[in-house]
């Protein structure tokens, strides 16, 4: 089985030690990045129960994920950023995105 970056021709270079949280779509990411450190939810064994060190380390990993899926919804709230960019200059939607960064840190900084 090949896997998604082995077909489309590989990763861009990547710092080794970079550290990826992936979840269970991502199988073989370790084999095809071996320089980054992945993170992937243990999955339970066929009529098994999991062991309690890799549920702690599920839950660890939801709650890091938690913090990122909420932020890059809470930037997403800038509706230019999820519509379709007509724009065809290519610097605008970097900008766009560094505004709603800015916006949701400062968002963030006030609650």
């Amino acid at each position: 089985m090949t896997t998604l970056w082995a077909r489309e021709g590989g990763l861009p270079q990547l710092p080794a030690g970079l550290r990826l949280g992936v979840d269970r779509g991502f199988q073989g990411s370790e084999q095809a990045a071996p320089p980054l450190v992945v993170f992937q939810p243990r999955k339970k064994p066929r009529g098994g129960r999991l062991p309690k060190w890799a549920q702690d380390l599920n839950r660890l990993t939801a709650k890091v994920r938690v913090l990122a899926e909420h932020a890059s919804g809470g930037v997403k709230r800038l509706r230019c950023l999820t519509d379709v960019d007509r724009n065809r200059r290519k610097p605008l939607a970097d900008r766009l995105m560094v505004v709603g960064c800015r916006l949701w840190n400062l968002h963030v900084q006030q609650a």
